[in-house]
């Protein structure tokens, strides 16, 4: 069961009190409780929910320590309040809210840019290269044959487009692959999902291994990724290596094994 903590009453009391509209510490806390909803309909493990809900108190108590001590110019009034110390309180509410903004919107963007891998995806994906290779007037032949592997049907579509430009020799491997479509010689790679927690998928496409993360592991797991002959692949966002590399019970002792680094 998670263990959901909640702010500090008295700090959040405190905040308002020294607040020009009396609401600091209830917009803190608005702002928490935003946070947690949010992480809790996340479809990750109970572990790394509590890892996140925990850094999440964290980091607002530690926010809410200095805004419970900043007291605004119309609060203080006449009195002789140190206003140095005031700027640096003011100083680092800002410097404090503007890391928990970019940390937690790093795990947003992480999260929501999680895909398994799909067909569909993988043809969208090689049609926009050839696209954009073909709108730079580059060389679009290697990502034609690829997509033959893909998709024939839409291999034969653009090839058929295309060759009316670049008009193609039929000794060309491009045009013999064409051929070898069209007589149903060509057989599409699939993917397939070799194993899937709440943590990452693994999974064979094109004749490599992935390990695709929901969240970007920490360094030790990244140690014990490259020690296993894996590399990050920047076109996948995924972990790769060889299926002659693959140690099946190693990648589906990760999360277990390395809890601590997801």
């Amino acid at each position: 069961m998670l263990n959901i903590k909640e702010l500090d009453k008295t700090q959040l009391q405190r905040a308002n009190n020294v607040s020009f509209n009396n609401d600091r510490g209830d917009i803190r806390e608005k702002i928490y409780k935003s946070c947690v909803n949010e992480i809790l309909e996340w479809n990750i493990s109970e572990v790394k929910k509590q890892k996140i809900l925990d850094r999440l108190y964290q980091k607002n108590m530690e926010i809410l320590k200095y805004e419970a001590s900043f007291v605004s110019v119309i609060v203080a009034g006449p009195a002789k309040y140190n206003g140095g110390k005031r700027d640096k309180e003011a100083d680092k509410i800002m410097e404090l809210s503007s890391d928990f903004n970019v940390w937690f919107s790093n795990l947003e963007k992480q999260y929501k840019s999680f895909k398994k891998p799909s067909k569909e995806d993988s043809i969208k994906k090689k049609v926009a290269e050839i696209m954009q290779l073909h709108k730079l007037g580059l060389d679009i032949k290697n990502e034609l044959i690829e997509l033959s592997n893909i998709d024939n049907k839409k291999f034969i579509e653009l090839f058929e487009k295309f060759n009316q430009i670049y008009k193609w020799k039929k000794n060309t491997i491009i045009y013999k692959v064409y051929i070898a479509s069209k007589n149903g010689e060509i057989k599409e790679k699939k993917e397939e999902i070799l194993f899937e927690d709440e943590n990452f998928t693994a999974y064979l496409k094109n004749d490599r291994v992935f390990i695709k993360f929901v969240f970007k592991p920490q360094a030790q797991l990244k140690f014990a990724l490259k020690k296993k002959g894996y590399w990050w692949n920047s076109r996948e966002k995924s972990w790769s290596t060889y299926p002659s590399r693959l140690d099946v019970e190693w990648v589906k002792s990760i999360s277990s094994k390395y809890e601590k680094y997801l």
